[in-house]
């Protein structure tokens, strides 16, 4: 059997020589990636000069917080030194303020005893003594009647000078008034002081 090729011979086209350079021995592949690269480096450049602008406006805004940062932390500075002088007064002040408290601890008026010992006398009943040595209140007087005693010692156990409402009736005597005949008694109270104000 014979076969009969119907389409021709396939012929290769040649390049011709340009300028005593022969065209087809040039990779034109390469070329044409080469050339497609020439349109896409321009773009490529603006993108990544775009880029690196914007770093650099970043780079610029931190050094400016930083800058800030640094004048914030030098002012803090100068309030960290007024905040250190304020802790130094404060201290001297509580140093001075625990010695006037010793002071008034130590301190011992009798003044507002006085005054609530003299609002619960009452009318049948007068003070003749009226004494305080080492915290310890002595009162000696006397009464028309047993119950005023007995109002005035409850009346001193429920104040808040006195250790735990303690009221001791050293003595008590009776006895009568020769002039007008009248029964009297007579007492002797002490009592420990926990606190003078």
């Amino acid at each position: 059997m014979i076969e009969v090729n119907l389409l021709g011979d396939k012929k290769s086209y040649k390049l011709p020589t340009l300028l005593g350079i022969d065209l087809s021995l040039l990779p034109i592949k390469g070329i044409l990636i080469v050339y497609g690269f020439s349109f896409l480096l321009p773009v490529l450049v603006d993108y990544y000069a775009n880029k690196n602008k914007i770093l650099r406006n970043n780079v610029m805004a931190l050094n400016e917080e930083i800058a800030k940062a640094n004048e914030e932390g030098k002012k803090l500075d100068f309030l960290k030194e007024e905040v250190e002088k304020i802790e130094t007064q404060e201290q001297r002040l509580n140093e001075k303020l625990n010695v006037v408290k010793k002071i008034l601890k130590i301190k011992k008026n009798p003044l507002n005893i006085m005054l609530f010992i003299a609002r619960k006398v009452n009318e049948d009943l007068w003070i003749t003594s009226f004494a305080i040595e080492n915290d310890i209140l002595s009162i000696s007087g006397e009464s028309l009647s047993y119950k005023s005693v007995g109002d005035f010692i409850n009346d001193l156990k429920n104040s808040i000078f006195f250790e735990n409402g303690v009221v001791k009736l050293d003595e008590s005597n009776t006895k009568v008034d020769e002039l007008s005949s009248r029964r009297v008694e007579s007492f002797k109270i002490s009592a420990k002081i926990v606190r003078y104000e």
